[in-house]
């Protein structure tokens, strides 16, 4: 059986031990959660064949936790076919895409930051790219 949230589950599981540790901890000897942030617009438009450029060049922590990125294709959104691999899938900046050549579609990208707090906590962030058509974008 399939289970789409299953990949979310030990990003919530700590999230819910952080908010309890929140309950009784001081701030400063509780974790707190990252800020995923993309640079650019969280919608784009791109060409087929465009090589696409990804930057979480303003991702945080207000503990100043270090922080291990992560770029994967949600293929459970989008409405693209083709395989498109995420070169450089855990650089900070220039992870990189080809968009197919599909036009009209949709291909979704997630940003995961995860801190390595106690427990270590995950932010997302999503882009939507739409492959612009012939003439277009």
């Amino acid at each position: 059986m399939c289970k789409p949230i299953w990949r979310w589950s030990e990003a919530f599981q700590n999230d819910w031990a952080a908010r309890a540790d929140w309950c009784v901890k001081d701030y400063s000897d509780a974790n707190h959660p990252p800020q995923a942030k993309v640079a650019g617009p969280l919608d784009r438009s791109v060409r087929p064949g465009q090589e696409v450029i990804l930057s979480a060049k303003g991702s945080t922590d207000p503990d100043g936790d270090r922080l291990k990125y992560k770029w994967w294709r949600y293929a459970d959104a989008d409405s693209t076919e083709a395989k498109t691999p995420i070169a450089q899938d855990s650089a900070r900046t220039g992870a990189s895409f080809t968009a197919p050549n599909e036009p009209g579609k949709t291909i979704h990208i997630i940003l995961e930051v995860t801190d390595d707090g106690a427990p270590p906590l995950t932010r997302y962030q999503r882009i939507v790219f739409t492959i612009a058509g012939a003439g277009n974008g």
